[in-house]
């Protein structure tokens, strides 16, 4: 993994993507602000600036959208339906059905971290704040964890999330997420 950037605004831009996959509601768009501002006071590298540019876009995209848009887009993205699973996955099994979860959820449960989504381990929204965690806590440690649960499955998931979205906002997160990570490359 790359080492030139600032482990506070990668750990921070993992919060603002895990952040990205929550159901929208109103004081998202201070959140973002808050997390940007943070991003801002420490960028140290052209890897933080960059991260925290792809950011202030999305940012701006979220901003321009109604919010009964983004809901709906949510809702038609991610949520999981009577007749069929959403276009875009939020749980990696759902990307790899062979991935030991057990063993994910014995990861994350050692830790102590207190999951969003506590009957999916495995979602994507504690995913990135578990890697958010490493960031701060140990570089080798989340070099590896970004190995095992974030690099196999996430170009494909950005992926399905740019050609199913209609609106910019989730567009543009798929865009940003995927340079972030071949960033650290």
């Amino acid at each position: 993994m790359n080492t030139e950037f600032n482990p506070q605004v990668l750990s921070i831009a993992f919060r603002f993507y895990s952040r990205v996959i929550l159901f929208p509601y109103d004081e998202l768009t201070h959140e973002f602000q808050h997390m940007l501002r943070e991003m801002e006071k420490n960028i140290e590298t052209d890897i933080d600036n960059t991260v925290a540019s792809n950011i202030l876009d999305i940012i701006n995209f979220y901003q321009a959208e109604d919010m009964s848009s983004l809901q709906a887009e949510y809702a038609r993205l991610f949520a999981l339906t009577e007749e069929s699973k959403p276009p875009v996955p939020v749980t990696l099994r759902d990307l790899k059905p062979s991935l030991d979860i057990d063993l994910l959820r014995d990861l994350l449960y050692d830790t102590g971290m207190v999951l969003d989504q506590e009957d999916n381990p495995d979602s994507l929204v504690n995913i990135m704040d578990y890697q958010a965690f490493l960031l701060e806590e140990n570089l080798q440690e989340a070099e590896s964890f970004m190995d095992q649960y974030i690099k196999p499955f996430l170009s494909d998931w950005c992926g399905r999330l740019y050609r199913e979205s209609t609106l910019d906002f989730y567009r543009e997160a798929a865009k940003g997420l995927i340079e972030m990570i071949r960033l650290l490359e």
